[in-house]
């Protein structure tokens, strides 16, 4: 286990996902079920405010702004958690790294900072074992694009398609540089087209149609 050192800062980054939550070494579903008791079976819970949330049994339904409910908090917390046991720490000065869409960055992001950072001192349980976090500072990048901002020189026509569980983003790169213009983001990702397939098949199954 580590000595947690004041000094130091440590960045996490947190990709907030309508089905799964990931960070660089951990992934896991993004169900949120809030708890007046602690869970008889299962310790995979977030205890925060002497409230217990069960973590990971469903997925998230669509919501257009993360901000709107507790959830994706409370899988913010749960997320800081499997990083820094990763790491071997309870305790660590965090600047968080998170995504917003492409097409919410601008409509969004004050908001979702001011979500995120709404406490500084974090004290809290996962799994039946504490951790503190002082929250240095959030940053937000849009989704997709960070990932091949660094890969180096895309002559030509290029598309960026990042497509997620609840959403589709979509950014066009010409020589190397991303059109503004060309921001998409649309309620159409795997979950919802997954949901369509099922319901088609059902209905070719009855008959519905050929």
């Amino acid at each position: 286990m580590q000595k947690y050192n004041s000094n130091i800062r440590i960045i996490v980054g947190v990709d907030h996902g309508y089905g799964n939550m990931k960070t660089a070494h951990r992934v896991f579903r993004t169900g949120v079920e809030c708890m007046e008791e602690e869970p008889i079976v299962s310790k995979n819970f977030v205890r925060y405010k002497d409230k217990f949330y069960m973590i990971g049994e469903s997925h998230l339904v669509y919501q257009g702004n993360k901000t709107d409910s507790e959830d994706f908090y409370i899988l913010t917390l749960a997320a800081l958690a499997e990083e820094l046991k990763f790491r071997g720490l309870h305790e660590a000065n965090v600047i968080l790294a998170v995504g917003l869409p492409l097409a919410w960055m601008k409509s969004q992001g004050a908001d979702f900072r001011h979500y995120l950072m709404k406490e500084q001192e974090l004290h809290f349980e996962f799994r039946k074992e504490r951790y503190y976090v002082h929250l240095c500072g959030v940053e937000i990048f849009p989704q997709g694009f960070a990932a091949v901002v660094n890969l180096g020189a895309m002559q030509g026509m290029n598309m960026l398609a990042d497509i997620g569980n609840g959403t589709m983003n979509v950014m066009q790169i010409v020589d190397n540089k991303p059109l503004e213009k060309s921001l998409v983001t649309d309620k159409f990702g795997v979950g919802i087209c997954m949901k369509e397939i099922q319901e088609r098949i059902i209905k070719r199954k009855r008959g519905g149609y050929s």
